[in-house]
């Protein structure tokens, strides 16, 4: 891949209730393009239900998924140990079942496991099928 470094990135469109079965359907996909790509996430966010998620998977395996759904106050996926990322968070301190994530935060995870989506633009590289986005 030369110097180039590509990490398939998952965004769904949350346009149904939000269940632990969906979103365990979201984090097997997210593992199944980590199978190939040696490392994929996934990101969501919904701000008229307060609906967040983040998946990180490596090898075929999910490594952290967490996805909390405001509109109830329930957590819909709470897996893998909480990462330097997640460390981050303004309530990092509490244990994971307390946290109340919001748009920002899903932000500031993605950019410390990969990237800030909000900093891309049509600089960012040329519209192309498949790719969102090149990190060098």
């Amino acid at each position: 891949m030369g110097t180039e470094e590509r990490r398939p990135v998952l965004s769904v469109s949350v346009q149904s209730e939000v269940t632990h079965r969906s979103v365990e359907m979201i984090a097997r996909i997210v593992a199944d393009l980590s199978a190939k790509f040696d490392e994929a996430q996934g990101y969501a966010t919904h701000r008229v239900t307060e609906y967040h998620h983040w998946i990180l998977a490596k090898q075929g395996r999910v490594v952290r998924c967490f996805g909390y759904m405001g509109e109830s106050g329930e957590i819909v996926c709470q897996t893998g140990a909480v990462t330097e990322a997640e460390k981050k968070l303004q309530y990092a301190s509490k244990p994971p079942d307390r946290w109340l994530p919001d748009e920002q935060d899903v932000m500031t995870v993605a950019s410390g496991w990969s990237f800030d989506p909000t900093k891309l633009s049509a600089a960012s590289g040329p519209a192309a099928t498949g790719i969102v986005a090149r990190m060098k």
